[in-house]
Parts: C-alpha cells; sequence; structure tokens
C-alpha cells in the first residue's frame, strides 16, 4: 500500500480470527479478522492476550552524601535527592551548565553507562563530571541523558551543583533561586 507521494505505507498486520478449537472463523462466508478489542485463540485453541502496555516500574535513585567531582578537582557536598524524574545540573564556570537526567529530554544526548552502581559520570567539553553517592543508585548500568548548555552563565568562581525539574533557563535550583544558597564547591 502506498501514501498519495508514492511510500510505502506501514500498518499492523491483522490476522484472521480463530476460535476456540483453532479454527479460523468466517461471517456471511468471509473471513473475520482480529480487532484490538478482540485477538481471538491462537492455533492451539489458547486465547490471545493484548501485549502488556503498562509503564515499566519505576524505582527510586537515591543520592545520599554526595561528593562531585570535576577532573581532579574534588569536594564533598551533602546533597540527599533521589535523582528519579529531576534534572541534575552542573555548572561549571567558562563551560556552562550540563543538565542530567535518567529519562530523555529534547536536545539530550544519550551516555551509556553514565549511571552505575554509586556513581554518575558524565563527560562534556573535555571534562569529566562525577557524582558519587555514599549509598548504591542503581544495581545495573543505565545510561544517562545530557545537554550542555554553553549560554548560562552564574556569577560565582567554583563549580555549583543543583537539581530541579526543568531543562531550560531559568533553572530551578534547590531553593528556587539562581545565585543564593546554591550548593557552591570551595
Amino acid at each position: 500500500m502506498l501514501d498519495p507521494d508514492g511510500n510505502p505505507v506501514l500498518t499492523p498486520r491483522r490476522w484472521q480470527l480463530r476460535d476456540v478449537h483453532g479454527r479460523p472463523v468466517f461471517a456471511n462466508g468471509k473471513p473475520v479478522f482480529q480487532t484490538d478489542a478482540n485477538l481471538g485463540f491462537d492455533e492451539h485453541g489458547r486465547r490471545i492476550l493484548p501485549p502488556n502496555n503498562r509503564p515499566a516500574k519505576s524505582q527510586p535513585l537515591p543520592l545520599v552524601d554526595g561528593v562531585f567531582y570535576l577532573d581532579s578537582f574534588v569536594a564533598r557536598l551533602a546533597v540527599n535527592t533521589d535523582l528519579q524524574h529531576k534534572k541534575l545540573y552542573f555548572y561549571v564556570p567558562g563551560v556552562g551548565v550540563a543538565i542530567v537526567s535518567s529519562t530523555p529530554f529534547p536536545g539530550a544526548t544519550e551516555q551509556i553507562d553514565g549511571l552505575f552502581d554509586n556513581t554518575l559520570s558524565v563527560h562534556v567539553a573535555h571534562h569529566t563530571l562525577r557524582l558519587v553517592s555514599d549509598k548504591r543508585i542503581l544495581k545495573s548500568r543505565a545510561p544517562i541523558f545530557v545537554r550542555l548548555d554553553r549560554t548560562f552563565k552564574l556569577d560565582v568562581e567554583n563549580p555549583v551543583f543543583g537539581y530541579g525539574e526543568t531543562d531550560k533557563p531559568p533553572y530551578q535550583w534547590p531553593d528556587g533561586t539562581a545565585g543564593v544558597k546554591m550548593a557552591s564547591l570551595h
């Protein structure tokens, strides 16, 4: 089947409906096909169930007493938060802010194995940003999604860490303002 532009149209394939005995179903001499509501039975007489479209069970991603590493620069932060459904902000003077999330968001690129055990690792603009928790975040490796906003600037000399819900400026820092009471590294 082709659309008006001549490109192939991919339609889901419909199978002929089968009864409890696994025999094809006909109505007025014409085959009856499966619908989303009625998938019928397979050739062995077992009911065909619709695919499970429930969202995956989400699990918390706890960050407890995090330590933020910028290349070889180390400082301890008393950051305690749940990374799930939040965006993390790593501001590096002269580079910009790296927005990090465990779920995809517009403009973000995926970094494979960015989240593992008790470590979140981000690679941006020839820098490695690492956040290490005192407790395990994940048991298996997981990707993270990162976008670097080079246009964002803060009037600070040291790297800053924050978190919020938005991926566009103005970023929501923990106290709701950008510049006051932020977790800055000295």
